[in-house]
């Protein structure tokens, strides 16, 4: 579900009273469009996929925290 509002400057979501609540199946994407706040992910135009991918797999790690030394 999809629910109008905004983002505060310290993150907080303040939802628009009375706002249309949307299934987001129904919503479209385009340049003009209401943004999503789904942090922390993003819209990619298709063109740009191959590009966005190749730079994802080019970022550094997080070692893992969960191995402990013996």
């Amino acid at each position: 579900m999809l629910i109008p509002g905004e983002i505060r400057p310290l993150g907080q979501f303040v939802p628009e009273v009375g706002g249309k609540i949307i299934r987001f199946a129904d919503y479209r994407y385009n340049p003009e469009a209401k943004p999503i706040w789904n942090l922390p992910g993003k819209f990619i135009l298709a063109k740009d996929l191959e590009k966005e991918k190749k730079k994802e797999s080019e970022k550094p790690t997080k070692p893992d925290d969960t191995k402990k030394p013996n």
